[in-house]
């Protein structure tokens, strides 16, 4: 019963999809009858494009698993400033990946006559207006076929503008160019409540608690949590909590202290490192 129930529903799916694609050309060709053909070419246009950006990366298109060449000059440029902030690293070449592996879909490189593969130094075209056409296509393609939010496109772009500033080519325009607009909606971060964080806890082990207590209480971001060190914990007996220096022999190094229940947390996972031999 329940097979056919779904074949049925696959089907009017289906069905549902040819309707609305047979409406768009009924569309079109309805406003050429009525004299009205530079309209109806326009949206002819847009649907083209729309349909040939779906056929982009059709099958077994997966942005993670593409490799970089981390030795290749450009990218070197482009990640040498990120160097002392593994996680700020780590977030920007995530977000460039995507673009390298945009590139090496069959279709862009049939376009653009150039198999990237992994080596980034391919990128830097020697035309500026070709890498510009090239980054737009790029968004495009995330913006109309995968319909990612402007504010996600907005990273990917910071991105890939970074990367080519690195070196040395510098893209014109604005976001507006590219994206299609700057108006995004800021993200208004809420605290969690005494009920929120209790509950974590509750779900928490010895490692985790330490990790939200100290995120709770010692004003640490969240890429700096995972860059401490045993040596970055100083003892203070006289009040019973720990000096925490963040960053250290880096520029931004200092220093901040965590409270009481929070210490309390990592000196039991301390104990049970030592009973567990960790």
């Amino acid at each position: 019963m329940y097979s056919n129930i779904t074949s049925d529903a696959k089907v009017s799916k289906c069905e549902r999809k040819e309707d609305n694609k047979s409406k768009v050309i009924a569309v079109v060709e309805e406003e050429e009858d009525q004299g009205q053909g530079q309209g109806g070419r326009r949206l002819a246009g847009e649907v083209s494009k729309v349909l040939q950006l779906k056929k982009l990366g059709s099958g077994n298109y997966n942005p993670n698993v593409q490799k970089i060449d981390e030795t290749s000059e450009s990218f070197r440029n482009f990640i040498r400033r990120y160097r002392n902030s593994p996680a700020t690293e780590r977030a920007y070449t995530g977000w460039f990946r995507r673009y390298v592996a945009h590139s090496n879909i069959s279709q862009v490189k049939a376009k653009t006559g150039i198999d990237v593969g992994d080596n980034t130094d391919l990128l830097l075209f020697d035309n500026i207006r070709k890498i510009e056409r090239h980054v737009k296509n790029f968004l495009d393609y995330y913006y109309e076929v995968l319909h990612l939010s402007p504010k996600m496109l907005i990273s990917y772009f910071d991105a890939v503008k970074r990367f080519y500033k690195s070196n040395r080519i510098t893209l014109e325009g604005d976001i507006k160019d590219y994206v299609g607009t700057d108006n995004v909606p800021a993200n208004f971060d809420m605290p969690y409540t005494y009920e929120e964080i209790h509950k974590m806890l509750d779900k928490a082990g010895e490692r985790e608690r330490c990790i939200i207590l100290l995120l709770c209480g010692s004003e640490l971001r969240r890429g700096a949590v995972s860059e401490l060190k045993y040596g970055d914990f100083k003892w203070i007996e006289q009040y019973g909590i720990y000096e925490i220096t963040v960053y250290k022999g880096f520029r931004e190094e200092y220093k901040t202290y965590c409270s009481l229940e929070c210490a309390s947390a990592i000196n039991s996972y301390l104990d049970y490192r030592k009973r567990y031999g960790g």
